[in-house]
């Protein structure tokens, strides 16, 4: 069976996902075929995820990157290329890694998608942007978003909409036809592979970090929606020279201009703020976890699940995290650490000061095991590739 994965970005968790969709499908005996932008292939992110030899799949790096200034040109753009490779490879099932967008495309378009996609292809993919079912005062748009998601199961096209928000998950099937819920997957996003711990003062060590202070991680793709400027300037007015700022990862524009300001000079100048301004990968990663007291999941306009979670949970670091959407939600729900107003300068500095008080020691939550359990990697590489194994199995 002839297995087609879309997918032309590259950065943050796109390409983590392609890794684990080639990874399942590769152990029923499928070699996918992965179509991406020629940009996506040359990137760092790419050596790193998808050039190790025992992950087999074949390569359509025709299509260009799908990032424009307006969303809805992005979907369209996205949904053009897709027909396209879709039209020239002919394949049984389609994944999606990123689906957001095209999914309220095809469910407006209805019938008419139907018209273009050959007659038997199934299409799965992953939502992640679902803030709609957040909202406390749901908008007219919000609805319209919902019943398109609708309607895209209804054609038969989607045939599978995974979410990596349990919550959000379920408040759709709530709402969706009750025919339809089946297709609605819950896809607990992987904890890192259980690679043996090593303490702070080993991780510290490895990485060239002062073995003095509480050390405070933001890390991953530093960009303001990481709250990277809320961290920076809460710990600017914070007069503690044992709280110090580690930043580890590639930052984008904005986050560059912001290091130099004033603020940033005297973090700097006073030896509280740490720079590893570049994509972290491999091994080096989870040591940034291991080495820091407190992990930094403080994201504005972000109700969406994240990866610093499940690292600083897998790491036994509490986090300091936004009260809002699914990681407010899980960080209070398995007690993996405290949640504040990010938009509040004074509750992100009390929250910081109770966290990294010399005499504090967060307490072992057992819920934590439990959060750990559902997010292993397996599961997730099983849950995410069912659809197409059954389909192949069935062909046999």
């Amino acid at each position: 069976m002839k297995v087609l994965i879309y997918e032309t970005g590259y950065a943050g968790h796109h390409l983590e996902y392609v890794n684990s969709l080639v990874k399942g499908l590769n152990r029923c005996g499928v070699e996918p075929l992965l179509v991406t932008s020629s940009e996506a292939v040359s990137s760092a992110e790419f050596r790193f995820r998808l050039s190790d030899e025992s992950l087999h799949f074949r390569l359509d790096d025709s299509m260009s990157t799908t990032t424009v200034v307006s969303p809805v040109r992005t979907a369209i753009k996205k949904l053009w290329h897709l027909l396209g490779g879709i039209s020239r490879h002919q394949p049984a099932h389609v994944y999606i890694p990123y689906i957001d967008g095209l999914i309220y495309l095809i469910g407006g378009l209805g019938d008419l998608a139907k018209g273009v996609i050959p007659e038997g292809t199934q299409i799965e993919g992953i939502l992640f942007n679902a803030n709609f079912a957040w909202t406390q005062t749901p908008k007219a748009a919000d609805q319209l978003r919902l019943y398109l998601i609708e309607e895209a199961l209804r054609s038969g096209l989607i045939t599978r909409l995974h979410l990596l928000d349990e919550f959000v998950a379920e408040f759709i099937r709530e709402r969706v036809a009750p025919s339809l819920s089946h297709r609605i997957s819950i896809l607990h996003d992987p904890a890192p592979s259980a690679q043996p711990l090593v303490t702070s003062h080993q991780a510290r060590q490895k990485l060239g970090l002062p073995q003095d202070g509480a050390l405070v991680l933001v890390t991953g793709v530093l960009t303001a929606r990481k709250g990277v400027t809320q961290i920076l300037q809460a710990m600017s007015q914070i007069n503690n020279p044992r709280l110090k700022l580690v930043l580890a990862g590639k930052p984008d524009s904005e986050i560059c201009a912001l290091l130099q300001t004033p603020q940033a000079n005297r973090l700097r100048e006073r030896g509280r703020l740490i720079e590893r301004l570049r994509f972290v990968e491999g091994a080096e990663f989870p040591l940034y976890f291991s080495a820091s007291d407190l992990v930094s999941a403080c994201y504005s306009d972000h109700l969406g699940s994240s990866g610093i979670v499940l690292n600083a949970a897998r790491a036994r670091r509490p986090l300091i995290g936004t009260n809002q959407g699914w990681i407010g939600k899980t960080i209070e729900k398995y007690g993996l650490g405290i949640t504040c107003e990010v938009s509040d300068l004074d509750s992100i500095k009390r929250a910081l000061n109770y966290m990294c008080a010399e005499s504090f020691a967060f307490p072992s939550s057992s819920r934590r095991g439990e959060f750990l359990s559902k997010h292993r990697l397996e599961h997730f590489e099983d849950d995410l590739t069912r659809g197409a194994r059954e389909r192949s199995f069935a062909l046999k």
